[in-house]
């Protein structure tokens, strides 16, 4: 399989991701389910793994444009959980979204990236 089939599968498959993201973060939850300090590593982690998810096939130019719209993403996220009723839009989270895919970014963008990206495909995604 060629690199632009690879990519658009990889492409297609973190829209499914932040899918499912946006229904995690949509959905009723019982009270106290996550203590505050854990939410705010679900976000983090969450964000972080689209972030680097994405890093994998977006080049690099174009990393600072994918982390804004991550984060506008996160933002508009927590938009729509003030309209839910039983969720409410929390700065911090706001804030812990776009840290988590700076994190994820950063991280793809050392050693890591390497392991992942054929050497012969790094001119083309850089």
């Amino acid at each position: 399989m060629n690199p632009a089939a690879w990519r658009r599968i990889g492409l297609a498959l973190g829209g499914v991701g932040l899918l499912v993201l946006a229904w995690a973060s949509l959905i009723p939850l019982d009270p106290g389910a996550l203590p505050s300090r854990h939410d705010k590593l679900a976000h983090l982690t969450a964000y972080g793994t689209m972030g680097g998810w994405f890093g994998l096939f977006i080049p690099l130019r174009r990393w600072l444009p994918l982390w804004a719209a991550l984060g506008l993403f996160g933002l508009g996220i927590e938009f729509a959980q003030q309209t839910t009723g039983y969720r409410s839009f929390d700065r911090w989270d706001v804030l812990t979204n776009g840290a988590g895919a700076a994190l994820g970014l950063a991280l793809l963008a050392g050693p890591i990236r390497y392991w992942f990206v054929d050497d012969r495909h790094l001119r083309r995604l850089s």
